[in-house]
């Protein structure tokens, strides 16, 4: 796969550091649940461990290691966590939404 164009990689720069805080503030709401679970506290201690392992490979997925030539999938990885809206989408070119279309199969 090909590099993402300079100016969709600008934009994909910004619109990150919104999904990081979308990301973060979904994880900590749902991690709150686990406060007054039903269970021992030392069993959701595990269950919001085991569900902090698994919410840490979405961020990683989408966030980690971000360069231009990771671009794209970490766009269509945003998009299919609910972290980038197809609005959103509109600050890149019509190449870029195209390709991010297609490894989503938006509708």
């Amino acid at each position: 796969m090909r590099q993402i164009p300079e100016h969709d990689w600008k934009a994909w720069r910004k619109l990150s550091g919104d999904a990081l805080e979308k990301f973060c503030a979904r994880v900590l709401d749902e991690a709150s649940s686990f406060r007054n679970g039903s269970g021992s506290a030392h069993s959701r201690y595990l269950e919001l461990f085991r569900y902090l392992q698994a919410r840490d490979g979405e961020i990683a997925e989408v966030f980690n290691n971000q360069r231009r030539s990771n671009a794209y999938l970490q766009i269509a990885a945003a998009v299919s966590l609910k972290l980038v809206t197809r609005g959103e989408l509109n600050v890149f070119s019509a190449e870029t939404q195209a390709l991010i279309e297609a490894l989503t199969a938006l509708p």
